[in-house]
Parts: C-alpha cells; sequence; structure tokens
C-alpha cells in the first residue's frame, strides 16, 4: 500500500517516520449458510468500519472523540480529548483477526506512524500542541497550564495503553522495533514512578519532555491524579501477558497494591466502589458521585494483578468491587449505570445513564474471573452481551437524521463554551454512517440516544468496548490441544479452526456444530435449561452426552455435526432498573421486548 499523505503541521517529537509494514490479515475465507442470529465477527467488522471512519485523514488519522446527533446537523468534533484515542488502536487491528475486514488500513497505517513519531527521547509518548488547535481545549481542570508552553504533552493515563499498542504492532507484523520502543516506554514508566511500603505511583498525570518525575507527595495523590495510575498498570499487564516481562508485572503489581491498599480513595475496605475521576482532595470523596466505570478499571488491575502474582486477597477485595457492581446495576439486561452512589441512580433527579465503559469491564471483569476458574460467570457475559452490548451498538442510521431534525440545535449556537478552534473542526456530513458500528456513550434502559445534552457516542467507550468485544469473541471457544477438546463457553455463532457453530438462539432452542476434525465437543448449557432436559445428535441418531457441571461433552467425527435441542420459552416479567419499572419479553437470555 501506498503511504497516505501527512499532514506536516503538525509537529510530533520524531520528525520522520521510520520504515514499518501493516500487519497482514489471514486466515481462510468461505461461503457457508448460518442462522441470522447473533455472530460477532461480523458485529466486529462493522465495528472496524466505525474505528476507522471516525479518523480525519487530514489529520493523520486522528479520531473525531466525541458525535452528537442532536445537534443540527449531527456533528462530531476534535478536542484534547481525542488522545483517548489509543484504546482503540489495538482492537481495531485485533477484530480484524474475527472477520478478515481489511477496511481502512490507511488509517491503521497512519495510527502506526503517528506511535512512532511520538516517542520522545526519553521513552514517553507525547502528543503535539502545534497544527492541532484543538489540542488544549475543553481538558478541564489545570489541563490548559503549562500545555502549550511546553509544545508537546504525555499524559501518563495514555502511557500504559500504549505499551500494549506497540507490543500489539510487534505480535502482529514481527518488526522487533515495536518491542523496543514498549521497553523504552516502560523503562520510563518505570523511570518515574516512587515507591513506598511495597506501593507504586506517581506524582502528576501530565509531564512535559525532559521535565522529570516530579516531587514526592507528601501525602498521597488525590482520585484526581492516580486514577490515571490504573491505566497505567492495565496497560503494563497486557503487555506482561504477551510478553512475560517481569519488569512490567512489577510495577503493574506495585501499582495494584496502591489501590488495594486503600491510599486512592477508590476502593472501601470491604471493596465496595468510591470517588470518581474528578476529585481533587479526599475531602470531596463523601460528597462527590461514585463513578462506575473508574471503580470498575480499578478492580480489573487489581484482579489481573492478584492473579498474576497469586495474591489472594488481592482478588478476593476484586471480586468483592464486582459483586458490588452487580448489586447496583441490572443483570438481566448488563445496565450498569455511570454514577453508582445511591442518591444518582434516581433517573428522575439525574437522568442517569450508562457508559459502555462500565458495560465492557463488568464483562471483562466476567470473563477473567470465568477463564481464570476463580467463578463461572458465562452466563453473565451472555446476558449482557445480547442484551446490552450488542444493542447498543449504532447498527442503523436512518433514525438520525429524522432526530436531528426534530429536535437538533445549532452546534455552533449550542454552547458559549465552544472555543473556535473545536468549532473550525467540527464535520456535519454524513456523521451517522461513519460511526456506525461504534457504541453509544449514554443509553438509557430502552433508549440508544438517552444523552440530553446532544452527546451521543464518546470514542473512549468505544475503545473500552471494542478491546472487551475482541476479547469475548477469542474466549467463547477454547481448544485443548492436549485433550483435542473444543470447549465451546457461549452459544453464538462463532467460525474457528477445529468446528463452525451455528446458533439458533433465539429462535429456537437448538445450536448445531460442524467438526472440521475428529475431536471431543464439551458445550455448555446456558443457565435456563438443565442439561438433563437437552437433547443430543450426531448426523440425526440419538447420542449420549456425558455431564460435566454445565457442560455436555461428546466425542465428534471430521465432517460430523453435532445438534443440542432444548426447550427455548417465552417468559414475561416486570422488572424496575433504577427505580423505573419495564416490561420485559424475553426468550432464554434475550430480551425480545422491552417497554
Amino acid at each position: 500500500m501506498a503511504m497516505p499523505p501527512r499532514n506536516p503541521a503538525i509537529q510530533y517529537v520524531q520528525p520522520t517516520i521510520p520504515p514499518f509494514s501493516l500487519p497482514d490479515i489471514t486466515g481462510e475465507t468461505y461461503v457457508t449458510l448460518a442462522p441470522d442470529t447473533l455472530d460477532l465477527a461480523e458485529r466486529a467488522r462493522v465495528a472496524i468500519h466505525g474505528m476507522t471512519a471516525i479518523a480525519d485523514r487530514n489529520a493523520n488519522g486522528e479520531i473525531y472523540w466525541l458525535n452528537g446527533f442532536e445537534w443540527a446537523p449531527p456533528t462530531m468534533y476534535h478536542d484534547a480529548n481525542d488522545w483517548i484515542e489509543n484504546k482503540i488502536f489495538s482492537p481495531s487491528l485485533l477484530l480484524r483477526q474475527a472477520c478478515g475486514s481489511d477496511e481502512g488500513m490507511d488509517v491503521e497505517w497512519h495510527r502506526m506512524a503517528t506511535m512512532a513519531q511520538m516517542q520522545g527521547d526519553d521513552g514517553l509518548l507525547y502528543l503535539p500542541m502545534a497544527g492541532r488547535p484543538w489540542g488544549n481545549q475543553f481538558g478541564g481542570e489545570g489541563f490548559r497550564d503549562g500545555i502549550s508552553q511546553a509544545g508537546q504533552f504525555a499524559i501518563l493515563a495514555a502511557q500504559g495503553r500504549y505499551c500494549s499498542v506497540l507490543e500489539t504492532y510487534h505480535q502482529l507484523t514481527g518488526d522487533a522495533s515495536w518491542r523496543a520502543r514498549a521497553e523504552k516506554l516502560l523503562d520510563a514508566l518505570v523511570r518515574l514512578s516512587f515507591r513506598k511500603d511495597g506501593l507504586a505511583y506517581y506524582a502528576k498525570s501530565m509531564y512535559a519532555p525532559g521535565e522529570g518525575r516530579g516531587a514526592c507527595p507528601a501525602g498521597m495523590p488525590p482520585p484526581s491524579i492516580n486514577f490515571a495510575f490504573a491505566w497505567v498498570g492495565n496497560g503494563l499487564l497486557d503487555y506482561h501477558r504477551m510478553t512475560g516481562s517481569a519488569k512490567a508485572l512489577d510495577l503493574a503489581y506495585g501499582l495494584a497494591r496502591f489501590f488495594a491498599s486503600g491510599a486512592s480513595g477508590f476502593v472501601g475496605p470491604n471493596g465496595e466502589f468510591r470517588a470518581n475521576h474528578i476529585c481533587s482532595t479526599f475531602e470531596m470523596i463523601p460528597a462527590a458521585h461514585i463513578h462506575f466505570h473508574t471503580n470498575t478499571h480499578i478492580r480489573m488491575l487489581m484482579l489481573d494483578a492478584g492473579i498474576a502474582m497469586n495474591d489472594r486477597e488481592m482478588i478476593d477485595l476484586a471480586r468483592a468491587g464486582y459483586r458490588h457492581g452487580m448489586a447496583i446495576g441490572d443483570t438481566l439486561m448488563g445496565y450498569f449505570p455511570e454514577q453508582a452512589d445511591a442518591k444518582a441512580v434516581n433517573p428522575a433527579v439525574y437522568g442517569n445513564t450508562t457508559e459502555i465503559c462500565e458495560v465492557s469491564e463488568m464483562v471483562y471483569l466476567a470473563l477473567r474471573q470465568s477463564r481464570a476458574g476463580l467463578a463461572d460467570e458465562w452466563d453473565s457475559i451472555d446476558r449482557w452481551m445480547r442484551n446490552m452490548v450488542t444493542e447498543s451498538q449504532l447498527m442503523e442510521t436512518e433514525w438520525a437524521y429524522a432526530f436531528s431534525r426534530e429536535r437538533g440545535v445549532d452546534f455552533m449556537k449550542d454552547s458559549a463554551r465552544r472555543d473556535p478552534a473545536i468549532v473550525a473542526s467540527n464535520v456535519g456530513v454524513k456523521v451517522p454512517e461513519r460511526f456506525l458500528g461504534t457504541w453509544g456513550g449514554w443509553i438509557h434502559p430502552n433508549d440508544w440516544q438517552g444523552d440530553t445534552s446532544h452527546r451521543s457516542v464518546m470514542c473512549c467507550c468505544v475503545g473500552n468496548m471494542a478491546m472487551h468485544f475482541y476479547r469475548v469473541w477469542r474466549d467463547m471457544v477454547q481448544f485443548d490441544r492436549a485433550r483435542n477438546r473444543l470447549t465451546v463457553n457461549l452459544l453464538m455463532n462463532r467460525a474457528c479452526a477445529q468446528a463452525d457453530i451455528h446458533s439458533y438462539i433465539p429462535n429456537r432452542g437448538l445450536v448445531r456444530i460442524e467438526a472440521k476434525r475428529d475431536l471431543e465437543l464439551a458445550v455448555r448449557v446456558p443457565e435456563w435449561v438443565r442439561p438433563e432436559a437437552c437433547r443430543c445428535s450426531v448426523e440425526g441418531r440419538p447420542v449420549d452426552a456425558a455431564v460435566e457441571g454445565r457442560y455436555l461433552v461428546v466425542p465428534v467425527a471430521h465432517n460430523a455435526t453435532l445438534a443440542v435441542e432444548f426447550p427455548l420459552a417465552e417468559t414475561a416479567e416486570t422488572r424496575a432498573i433504577l427505580g423505573t419499572p419495564f416490561r420485559i419479553t424475553r426468550r432464554g437470555n434475550d430480551i425480545v421486548d422491552i417497554e
């Protein structure tokens, strides 16, 4: 592929682009007939469209981080929050392994070039101000100070994810220079950290080139700074899992201990959620709303670090936080409120919506516990993927134009806070189509456009969901070579090297699995059916299945098809979600009607 043109006005810390190659999208492609039911690979294809179509090719592929369908016309814009695009870089490539899409590969080239140009001599990755007039707008308290003077700035929260992105590039291309960049960044993160009594933390959340780590804080950094440490730690744990790096694990575990100790203000003595990412002092915490997403992200760090270090106390504390989150939200739908404190969950007063971020992280916490053998949360994953994750993915766009005409306001007149740099970069052409496949940012139980302040999608949530979406697709089947066993954990359509899984749920209680080799199949039966109520047949002939917990185990020959049939009843109920009653009809775990 020819190199796409770059915008020379954007002045990265490294002026030249080193040579590199794009990853190959490899795999077998074939045509088959499958039920028109939930297919995560097809959803992945549409997600890739969204994650690349939201890029501004005139700004070296930088994303438009936020859009709104309640503006007229529907609008997307740049501001300082564009930095969160780092969350999209890995899943945008990894989801291609699920579906084979090569759409928007020129955007991937821009992203890889940008990553190479952002790394300073000290190892950190810096965002430039020159050529990005929106770069210090809407940044929040303290965000403007020093940035425009420095010309380049490194956001601490992004550095851990950058580390895992660089290694993802290495894994997908085989180019050792990406690993070298990741190691250089890891050394910088170690150098900037403070260590005390087994805890690791930082003095600040932003750095200018050559600034150093700053003065050791007299007390612990407040939540408005320390929430960023969890982003660092989670990125380092990704890097550790890909490379086995003991250095990355040591720092990530120290950061996890910082949160588990209670020093951050986010973790209560029984693992409960506390605080939010805008608490500038610890005194603010009792009065502050509790931010669900920041708290779940911290529990991800604690759970993964605890598992890696076999720290049972940390694991238990993280799992207590997961159960705390379960108690706040609706566990059938997977609806978890953005503000998790008792006052804020009253939608009549606060209009509380869900960020798809916390949904994705609850899915990950359930997935990680299940894969580690700590709990069986596959039914939670199944419910949330069917009823919240896929239902909040934007799959139709025509409604957005009618919605905008009916309720939209002029973006430029919407708020006096609109800075000229942001207004100049707003784009009002085919915005809904460009966001097709992304996930809504502020959702009500029965309303994709739950927010009333003219916002629809924020791309930080898109990146978080896309990563965990990939992980669910990856882990819904597991092949054990030693036992020659394919384990099917979720009854959704899936193609893999060993078999094709065709699920008729929720239309029929039937799953058909076509074996591509002689193997043993272990099929997990969902919670709404008893294993003994299932009927198994191979090529139409009834067979007896061994029962291992919720798994039916059947040997199947190459090219043979296992059919698992079970009763699938339709039920109706009224349930309160954040205090509002909803009438819900469902088949199995699928909500098929809600009002």
